[in-house]
């Protein structure tokens, strides 16, 4: 028989989650390993990148092609005609004349301003814009020193600001610098825009309109009318202090009164839709329309419009001498002339002789628009 061991048999009796046990050993990984992970990892996520970056370029030169191609091909003497044929860039165009251009610029440069401190503190408050002392007395009934100190107490910044003229090429500008050379301006400040589109895109009014002045825009498409609406209705009148108006005008000036037929062209970027005339080939592209026409004997009586006003501006592809000469003839006599010569069968020069008789003086020549200045009064 073995002999009892004491020492063993306490071992064995002891439970086995609180015997001590060796720690679990992990295989060690050394430097060099990690280094290997690291710039397997690293390689893979360059791969992945590249791969999407040349699928993306893929993609975009995929999605572009078709506007590459038809503009590499197109016709025009000039870059932006070629661009016009481009039929993403007229979609562009159609989307920014529907609000998003004047959205743009309202949000843009017209929360933009400079803010200035005139020297003089009689600039900002109305009553300090006297400047003989003696009406100074009769306003504050002080000496010259105290309302001298009362306007700078009640001085406040003189804002001024940022805007961008929309006209096709800088003609709103050019006119209102030359009114501003001028001694005096006996003409009511109202623009005639004969051909008005949208009211924004190269429009010779957008920016007389923003400026306070009153406008009348004639237009035969409805369309394009409504969206001059919109585009506009921030700036009519907004103070509704009953100072300005704007009439939008649905038609065309014609030779008579009742209607005529236009031709409605797809290229709403040239914006060339016309009066039709019988000896004219019509492309399988365009359509006939018949619009209202009002003479502008007619426009004149309607409105009550003033024979002497300041700006004329006449887009009339074609028909545009014929309405000049309506206006002329009828004893209207604007300060200013903007007229487009495109597709006119007067040549200029004629059109700037029959002018020169009524006393306008040719100023010059911006993008395709003349301009005429009459120096009576000047």
């Amino acid at each position: 028989m073995e002999k009892y061991d004491k020492k063993k048999t306490k071992s064995s009796t002891v439970p086995f989650f609180i015997r001590p046990h060796r720690p679990i050993m992990f295989p060690s990984l050394s430097l060099s390993r990690y280094t290997k992970y690291f710039c397997v990892i690293l390689f893979g996520f360059f791969l992945v990148e590249l791969i999407v970056l040349n699928v993306f370029v893929f993609y975009c030169f995929w999605s572009i092609k078709d506007i590459i191609v038809p503009f590499v091909n197109a016709r025009g003497d000039s870059f932006l005609d070629r661009l016009a044929s481009v039929k993403t860039f007229q979609s562009a165009v159609e989307l920014g004349k529907d609000g998003v251009f004047v959205k743009f610029l309202q949000e843009t440069l017209g929360r933009l301003y400079i803010e200035s401190h005139p020297h003089s503190p009689f600039i900002s408050d109305v009553r300090c814009k006297k400047e003989s002392l003696d009406l100074k007395k009769e306003y504050f009934n002080f000496e010259k020193n105290v309302s001298e100190k009362y306007c700078r107490e009640h001085a406040v910044p003189v804002i001024s600001f940022i805007g961008l003229d929309i006209s096709h090429s800088g003609e709103a500008l050019f006119i209102y610098k030359r009114i501003e050379q001028r001694q005096s301006f006996p003409f009511e400040k109202i623009v005639l825009d004969i051909g008005a589109n949208d009211g924004f895109l190269s429009s010779n009014s957008f920016n007389f309109i923003q400026w306070g002045w009153s406008a009348v825009l004639v237009e035969p498409l409805a369309s394009q009318l409504e969206l001059a609406r919109k585009n506009l209705a921030r700036y009519i009148d907004p103070y509704r202090d009953k100072k300005q108006f704007v009439h939008f005008v649905q038609a065309v000036i014609g030779p008579r009164d009742g209607t005529e037929k236009l031709i409605l062209t797809k290229d709403i970027v040239s914006m060339e839709s016309h009066i039709f005339n019988e000896d004219e080939t019509i492309s399988e592209e365009s359509r006939i329309i018949e619009v209202t026409s009002f003479t502008v004997p007619t426009l004149v009586q309607k409105l009550q419009l003033p024979k002497r006003f300041g700006i004329l501006s006449i887009d009339a592809e074609g028909f545009g001498n014929k309405i000049l000469h309506q206006w002329i003839n009828f004893g209207s006599r604007p300060a200013y002339i903007i007229y487009e010569d495109l597709h006119e069968k007067e040549p200029i020069h004629a059109t700037s002789e029959f002018l020169a008789e009524v006393g306008y003086v040719y100023l010059g020549k911006r993008g395709w628009n003349y301009i005429y200045e009459l120096r009576e009064g000047f």
